[in-house]
């Protein structure tokens, strides 16, 4: 069994590499991509806003989204990386998380409980489209 499972990812792309430090092993396991995350918000939106009416009056506006569509982008892509990690869990003991902040914290809000238990250490960091050996580089340059 491979020791680390490290995930390098952000909005539009993640990489998931195997390392096992003993046999000294980095490889590249999966490139996903989500070219949707390159979308501008106008091309994201099916159609117009819905509509409601004012508490008083009979006046008109349209409701405001919770989550722009932009993030509900991200917020799927960061379930698709999950369902990866999820579908190799028995490739890994331990899981390593480099992403920058805001996508960081989607990754670990969408992680099953199980996978959560595996987090060693997460890394903001903008890497995914750094060369594997430079990303192995930063992270074997890492205190422990």
């Amino acid at each position: 069994m491979y020791v680390e499972c490290v995930v390098v990812a952000e909005q539009s792309r993640a990489r998931l590499f195997i390392r096992d430090r003993a046999k000294k092993i980095f490889r590249e396991l999966e490139d996903l991509s989500n070219p949707d995350a390159r979308l501008h918000e106008q091309e994201l939106m099916s159609d117009k806003q819905g509509r409601t009416y004012d508490s008083r009056g009979n006046n008109r506006h349209a409701m405001e989204l919770k989550t722009g569509p932009a993030k509900q982008v991200a917020i799927r892509f960061a379930k698709d990386i999950c369902k990866q990690l999820e579908y190799h869990r028995n490739e890994y003991e331990k899981l390593v998380l480099v992403a920058p902040p805001a996508f960081l914290g989607l990754l670990r809000e969408n992680l099953p409980a199980t996978l959560a238990k595996r987090v060693v250490r997460d890394i903001d960091k903008e890497l995914v489209q750094k060369k594997p050996e430079d990303i192995e580089k930063y992270l074997r340059e890492l205190p422990e």
